[in-house]
């Protein structure tokens, strides 16, 4: 460490204060990082996409008022059955 303050021409304290910076903020980096990581990749249950799907129609609907709500809710269960 003495020869990379001499060659870098810092104060030795100086770049031990660095380093311990570096080490703390890659710690925080990970403590931060897995459990995003571990959030992210979780599966989605099955019965999720179709409920995303079929809400996602309802509401397609409801804002062009194309159709009302229930003849397309009727429409998925007739398509269920």
């Amino acid at each position: 460490m003495c020869h990379a303050a001499k060659s870098l021409s810092f104060n030795k304290p100086t770049v031990q204060t660095r380093k311990k910076m570096n080490i703390k903020l890659e710690i925080t980096l990970l403590e931060v990082i897995i459990p995003l990581s571990n959030m992210t990749s979780r599966p989605r249950a099955e019965i999720i996409e179709p409920m995303e799907r079929d809400l996602s129609v309802w509401i397609d609907a409801c804002v062009r008022n194309t159709k009302s709500t229930t003849s397309v809710t009727s429409e998925n269960k007739k398509e269920k059955l």
